[in-house]
């Protein structure tokens, strides 16, 4: 069994607007988790923590176990600078076996912490000093003299819409044609079929998905959990529960003409010690304690066909499944860019790539006439791409993320996509030439794309950029594409851009008439809105390190640090101080003015769309996600400005982005109190709860007190 990774030496960053480490717990986790849970963490009794929340201005709560069951990742992230293991474990009462295994299996949480954990002090309770309760009362103060005062937490409140059931004869059924595959907006990543009480994909969700034309749902598959493991037994527990769960969802989908489709990204890497007795199947790919299986070797060949082939025996209604056979979690060999084992150097990546699609394709084929297999070209080199292609099995359709290889330019800056974007049409040279070999070779072709958000911007559910996936739909088109997987783990929600896009693969109407076939009389105000909103968006500086460490995912939820905190920012975890990771390879002043011009021009979107009268609950929906979105970019903005300033020694520059960074907060708080979609990302869980808007206020308090002190004595 793997273990916790060792404890940091480097400390942990501590806010210091607080007396002690124990009130920012219990303040970061007051109304979000039971206040059992936050006494448990700390040692103490419910009544201690009751106490210190009332004296900080905090308003009695009742609180369910949603944060526990849902929201886990958002807790983790909060407490992680808070709490030691064993502090954060009882907080979420949970084992340190389960803690491991969200950090490895859970979309790479442990990558999102920064890959360490850092230096805590001791998670235990003592009694407030006097000079404690003064500070305890200053956050009190604060927070009553703020538009702040009266947040409560709104997490998941957005589910209740799903809570009701669809009656046989109002069922809309859409079908079995070229597939439209989601992901559902508030499904858990990690391991969803052992608590199928927290239904991913309920009734009223599926009829919402298939009004808009998706006819495809999908779901981590990890095929030890859902078969036994034949070479490594222990590591299968509960698979007849989950098997049991997946019979149930594909059944309850398929009444709305929907299938269920499993993401593999195969063969899961095992622990160390099993390699000590079976040295002759260990791989070349790893980590400290894990290493990955040696795909050439007819033992584990055999593992991987017979594996999909007992899944799909046992769930014939399953639609199938897509690949990841490069990054993502060490598979094989050639999964990552290291130097493969003795059986796999002279084969090829080519060959052991298009290898691992053609078993599980074989053990797929072997059970299920009806089931596809889409091999996802993500992360294959170019230069043997096409022929792990010109290998793969006949009936394999070839999945390419259509935006990779984009070119782009921002202030003479030039670059390229990686992953995907919205702000950059696809589909790019590199998928073209893809699609044209899987052609040639007579295999179907399908687009990996988001419609609805990327991670150009992931909290934000639906982003009014319409006219931009209009065109990359016809491209497509014109390409020779049938099938789409409209979103990865974000960009799932119920949404117009999903009814665009449908309608626009199936029609050559103008965009106009779709917009007013959704929107009614407001489609001219909205499409002028649209057309300013895609032009400020396309002045996006794309750049892997903008998407992932830039903190445009947590938005005005990120502390500014007046004094510089030496940490690496890490993927949309903790964004820190690092404007250099975040900007890679922008100079300063091109990063802040690109993050200028995208504020500034999504700002005269919205003007836009704020003109239209008597709108409408769509008409106010979209309204209500521009602002949003404009708070987050010009968040970013504030947040380049201050740091610039900040190590320029500029203090009344400082002073402003710091009054801008107010702003920007105020409007989030109120969006997120109108709607709680906003913040959540399946795979990330809530990026900001309620009670992280109210601590950047203390935050941008000290702040501002800081910098005025600095600049009277600079005076």
């Amino acid at each position: 069994m793997a273990e916790l990774s060792p404890v940091s030496d480097k400390r942990a960053l501590i806010p210091t607007y607080f007396p002690d480490v124990q009130y920012a717990v219990v303040f970061r986790n007051w109304g979000v988790l039971p206040t059992e849970r936050i006494a448990a963490a700390l040692q103490t009794d419910v009544h201690s923590i009751e106490n210190a929340a009332f004296r900080m201005g905090l308003s009695p709560v009742t609180v369910d176990n949603r944060f526990l069951t849902r929201g886990f990742l958002t807790v983790i992230r909060n407490n992680w600078h808070l709490l030691d293991y064993d502090a954060i474990c009882r907080l979420l009462d949970i084992s340190k076996e389960k803690l491991t295994f969200i950090l490895k299996e859970d979309d790479f949480f442990w990558v999102k912490m920064g890959y360490f954990k850092p230096d805590t002090p001791v998670s235990v309770w003592h009694e407030p000093t006097d000079e404690e309760l003064r500070g305890l009362d200053s956050i009190r103060e604060q927070l009553a003299d703020s538009p702040l005062a009266d947040l409560t937490e709104n997490a998941y409140e957005f589910l209740e819409r799903f809570h009701r059931e669809i009656p046989e004869e109002e069922i809309v059924s859409v079908g079995d044609g070229d597939l439209r595959l989601i992901y559902s907006y508030f499904a858990l990543y990690g391991d969803p079929l052992l608590t199928p009480e927290l239904d991913p994909y309920p009734d009223a969700l599926l009829q919402e998905y298939a009004r808009l034309g998706v006819n495809g749902i999908w779901m981590q598959g990890i095929l030890y959990q859902l078969v036994e493991h034949t070479l490594c037994p222990e590591m299968s527990h509960d698979c007849d529960k989950r098997i049991e769960s997946l019979r149930a969802l594909c059944r309850r989908a398929a009444r709305f003409g929907i299938r269920v489709y499993l993401y593999f990204n195969e063969p899961r890497s095992l622990p160390k010690a099993f390699f000590q007795a079976h040295p002759e199947l260990a791989g070349k790919n790893g980590d400290e304690t894990y290493t990955t299986l040696c795909t050439s070797t007819p033992e584990v060949q055999a593992y991987l066909e017979n594996a999909t082939y007992e899944l799909f025996s046992k769930v014939p209604e399953l639609g199938g499944y897509f690949t990841i056979t490069r990054s993502e979690n060490p598979t094989t060999c050639y999964s990552h860019d290291v130097e493969p084992c003795p059986n796999c150097a002279p084969r090829g990546a080519a060959n052991v790539v298009s290898e691992v699609n053609n078993l599980l394709y074989r053990g797929m084929r072997r059970a299920s006439d009806s089931a596809r297999a889409f091999a996802w070209t993500w992360g294959w080199k170019p230069e043997w791409a096409k022929d792990a292609i010109s290998k793969l099995e006949d009936g394999i359709t070839v999945m390419n993320t259509s935006e990779t290889a984009i070119p782009t330019d921002f202030g003479g800056v030039k670059g390229k996509v990686i992953d995907y974007s919205i702000s950059q049409v696809g589909p790019g040279e590199l998928a073209k030439g893809l699609w044209d070999t899987a052609l040639k070779t007579e295999h179907a072709c399908a687009a990996k794309v988001q419609i609805n958000n990327s991670w150009e911007l992931s909290p934000v559910p639906n982003l009014p950029v319409f006219s931009l996936n209009y065109e990359h739909m016809h491209k497509l088109k014109a390409a020779g594409v049938r099938h789409l997987m409209l979103s990865w783990t974000l960009g799932g929600s119920p949404a117009p851009n999903l009814f665009i896009a449908d309608r626009a693969m199936q029609t050559d109407a103008p965009l106009l008439d779709l917009i007013r076939e959704y929107y009614g009389d407001a489609a001219e105000s909205i499409l002028a809105a649209d057309e300013q909103f895609c032009r400020a968006f396309c002045e996006f500086p794309f750049d892997m390190n903008v998407l992932y460490f830039a903190p445009l995912q947590l938005g005005a939820s990120v502390p500014f640090y007046h004094r510089e905190t030496g940490y690496e920012a890490s993927m949309t975890g903790f964004p820190y101080d690092d404007l250099k990771k975040w900007r890679r390879a922008y100079p300063e002043e091109i990063f802040e003015e690109q993050f200028a011009r995208l504020s500034a021009g999504w700002k005269e979107g919205l003007d836009t769309l704020d003109t239209i009268e008597f709108a409408t609950p769509r008409v106010r929906e979209l309204q209500l996600f521009a602002r949003a979105a404009l708070s987050h970019f010009a968040s970013t903005y504030n947040h380049i400005r201050f740091l610039r300033a900040r190590d320029r020694g500029d203090s009344d520059a400082a002073l402003r982005a710091l009054e801008d960074e107010y702003e920007a907060l105020f409007t989030l708080a109120e969006v997120r109190r109108v709607d709680s979609r906003i913040g959540f990302e399946a795979s990330n869980h809530y990026f900001y709860t309620v009670r992280n808007l109210q601590e950047k206020l203390l935050n941008l308090n000290e702040c501002k007190q800081y910098f005025a002190d600095r600049k009277k004595d600079e005076q």
